[in-house]
């Protein structure tokens, strides 16, 4: 293959993959700094006072999430180890499919704020931005795909640069 028509390929794989991957970069710089975010976007959910007797055991804990969600059943906690931090529980309601979630206090069982999708909130929103490009599993295949162009990228730019990469790793 000439060299100008894998420059063209090069050249076009980059055009194609560089708008879904400033997307990507972009959702994934905010997603840093999602507590952060979320602190100041629901701190009423998020922010929680700490009491001397400290956390509550797991058990007591999800058993209060049992009577406060009947109709839910808890599939995983996300824990802080931050004192003023409320903990991510996700759950899923019986007889569905769907992960929700909502935050609870670590030292008190309460369920702060309603039960919501994890796709309801700014950052839940984000997140899917960043997955799926908010096309469900067809946007996880295109983010496949771009993956295997940004490898094409590479291995086209190690070839079109390869002058460089031999002088470089010269002593």
């Amino acid at each position: 293959m000439k060299t100008k028509t894998i420059w063209k390929i090069h050249s076009w794989l980059g055009l194609i993959a560089g708008i879904p991957l400033i997307i990507i970069a972009f959702t994934g710089s905010l997603l840093v700094f999602k507590d952060e975010i979320n602190t100041v976007l629901i701190p009423d959910r998020v922010v929680v006072e700490p009491t001397d007797e400290g956390y509550l055991s797991l058990d007591t804990r999800i058993e209060a999430l049992r009577e406060q969600l009947p109709n839910h059943e808890v599939a995983g906690i996300a824990f802080y180890m931050e004192p003023e931090r409320a903990d991510f529980v996700y759950v899923i309601e019986h007889n569905d499919h769907d992960w929700l979630h909502v935050f609870q206090n670590p030292y008190t069982g309460e369920v702060l704020g309603p039960v919501l999708a994890t796709d309801s909130e700014i950052m839940g929103w984000l997140l899917e931005l960043h997955y799926t490009l908010l096309a469900g599993h067809t946007g996880v295949a295109i983010c496949g795909l771009i993956a295997v162009m940004l490898c094409l990228l590479g291995i086209s730019g190690f070839f079109l640069y390869r002058k460089f990469w031999k002088n470089f790793f010269t002593l």
